[in-house]
């Protein structure tokens, strides 16, 4: 009777969370009312977390499907050529015009907002429940607060200033403005520490649950993004020191599940399954009928190892074009074998080594590129023969050819050097300067008359 009942407040809860497509769209006492039943006890409150990591999975900025995050900005910027000629969509982003009233834009805002709406009803949930212990509502409310900070960040950067949501209230949320983006990294800095201070140190066997190292890889990247160059450092070695994570010597072996230096990751919906990214990027034969790698992305330098194991080559006798690889199983099997990697102790080294570089500690900076080249196959740099901008141009190329396709590295990281004018109007031929933000959706404009819309757009 106790499974039935289980299995039924299971169901119940998805049917909540699904059953709106925006933030502004949940009222104040059907939020309140179901709370109680949805976080009365442990197993009910850890569905909803489930819950809500599925659906990053499955949508958004961290989904590695075709319609996910990664593989729309791969197309917008430099990393993937788009073959869905007919797609009116697709073609907007390959070719940098997109709309205001682009369902693609809408989608990524409506689905992201619903996911930090998800995230603000489970720290509601838990801090209202009389069920919880407090020990149970403080690891929660601490993986929530992760996740609201994670999908704020991706918002920020992509749009510009965003409105950062901390409550389901929506007599709130229907008159929230945008925040310029130092307020909105203060809010997501704020939400970091607490989340540090309320989630396990220790990394779950899967790798797949928040922990308090999620929140300080998180925060280092973000540190970096300000410019705070003594923080970023810090929190990366960390990370770097941290027993729990080994440094993976075979990149082979760098997206298998198993592997120590992944920090946290989303596992498929089942086990045996794959990656979406596992299918997403794969063609078997040519000309590729959606994606396929750009030619200025897999100029690698000779005998790099990435180039072998994370890109595929295909042909057709005539012609040849190249596939992200970094994900092998495609289909399902007996087991999993890889998950969708979002956090991995290669982007701290990259962190750490830019850091190092703004702060003037030339070895330090290039020790830490050496560790990514070493991996990879190449030779050593030498910090003597090397100036500080030659350094950062390193840098910069070891970011792209580690962090390819993963989740808008490629995009964040041009917006922030200031290279992505120069860099992409050499390779799109209708790049603006403007393009480094994506329109708000019109939608949004029209439900919300604070709301206003970002320069070149109107």
């Amino acid at each position: 009777m106790r499974k039935i009942y289980l299995t039924s407040l299971i169901v119940f809860i998805f049917s909540l969370f699904f059953r709106c497509n925006d933030f502004l769209d949940v009222d104040v006492p059907t939020t309140q009312y179901n709370s109680k039943l949805v976080f009365a006890d442990k197993k009910t409150t850890n569905a909803t977390l489930v819950n809500l990591y599925a659906d990053i999975r499955d949508k958004g900025f961290l989904s590695g499907q075709m319609s996910g995050f990664a593989v729309s900005m791969g197309i917008y910027t430099d990393e993937l050529d788009s073959y869905r000629v007919n797609d009116v969509e697709t073609q907007n982003l390959y070719n940098n015009t997109l709309q205001v009233n682009s369902s693609i834009v809408l989608q990524l805002w409506s689905q992201t907002y619903y996911q930090i709406y998800m995230a603000n009803a489970i720290i509601e949930g838990c801090e209202k429940s009389t069920g919880l212990t407090q020990q149970e509502k403080k690891e929660f409310i601490g993986e929530a607060l992760f996740v609201r900070a994670l999908l704020h960040f991706y918002l920020l950067n992509t749009f510009g200033d965003v409105p950062y949501i901390k409550t389901t209230d929506y007599e709130i949320n229907k008159n929230v403005s945008r925040l310029e983006e130092s307020i909105v990294y203060e809010n997501i800095i704020e939400d970091l520490e607490e989340s540090i201070s309320k989630l396990p140190i220790q990394i779950n066997s899967q790798r797949n649950r928040p922990n308090q190292l999620s929140a300080q890889a998180l925060l280092a990247r973000v540190e970096l993004y300000r410019g705070n160059w003594q923080l970023a450092e810090q929190l990366a070695s960390l990370l770097i020191n941290n027993s729990s994570l080994q440094w993976q010597l075979d990149i082979n072996q760098e997206f298998l599940k198993e592997n120590k230096s992944i920090i946290w990751q989303l596992s498929p919906r089942q086990s045996g399954n794959a990656t979406y990214e596992g299918a997403t990027y794969y063609f078997a034969s040519g000309p590729p009928v959606s994606i396929a790698l750009r030619n200025e992305l897999t100029q690698f330098e000779a005998n790099d190892l990435r180039s072998q194991s994370w890109i595929r080559t295909v042909s057709n006798q005539t012609n040849t074009w190249k596939h992200t690889y970094k994900y092998k199983q495609r289909g399902n099997a007996s087991a999993t074998t890889e998950n969708s990697v979002v956090f991995r102790l290669a982007e701290q080294f990259l962190i750490r080594a830019e850091a190092r570089l703004k702060q003037g500690n030339i070895e330090g900076a290039v020790e830490d590129i050496n560790k990514i080249r070493t991996r990879a196959g190449l030779p050593l740099l030498n910090s003597s023969l090397l100036t500080n901008e030659m350094i950062l141009d390193a840098i910069v190329r070891e970011r792209k050819h580690e962090l390819f396709c993963e989740f808008g590295h490629r995009f964040f990281d041009l917006k922030r050097l200031n290279l992505i004018d120069q860099v992409l109007s050499s390779t799109k031929p209708n790049w603006k300067n403007y393009h480094q933000q994506w329109p708000i959706p019109e939608q949004e404009l029209l439900k919300n008359s604070n709301f206003t819309q970002n320069s070149g757009y109107q």
